[in-house]
């Protein structure tokens, strides 16, 4: 189990914008980027097949800690799991698209 940096809700709050974006470690990649405009994103960053890659996980506060947290570890067992966590929402996309044409072509054979 990693450490978990971020302590609370109140530890995000308190945090103050600056003059360039930085990031407030939560470990594992989760991370939140504090913008200088005063808008907060969690990203998660992780490789998968070699590459590094950032997953956007919402912004805070509409995404608080625990959620962030949450969704990282969903996101976290997708890749551990062998999954694009960026492509499985497409991928079944695609297969209801598939479904769709054929019971389209179906439909128009006498």
């Amino acid at each position: 189990m990693t450490k978990e940096l971020i302590k609370s809700d109140a530890t995000i709050k308190a945090t103050k914008p600056q003059a360039v974006p930085y990031r407030l470690s939560d470990g594992s990649g989760l991370y939140l980027l504090v913008r200088p405009d005063g808008k907060k994103w969690w990203r998660l960053d992780y490789t998968h097949e070699g590459k590094r890659k950032t997953l956007s996980l919402g912004t805070y506060p509409d995404t608080g800690l625990a959620l962030a947290r949450t969704k990282a570890a969903k996101e976290r067992e997708l890749v551990a799991d062998e999954y694009r966590a960026m492509g499985y929402c497409v991928e079944a996309r695609c297969e209801i698209s598939e479904i769709s044409e054929i019971s389209a072509v179906a439909m128009t054979c006498p």
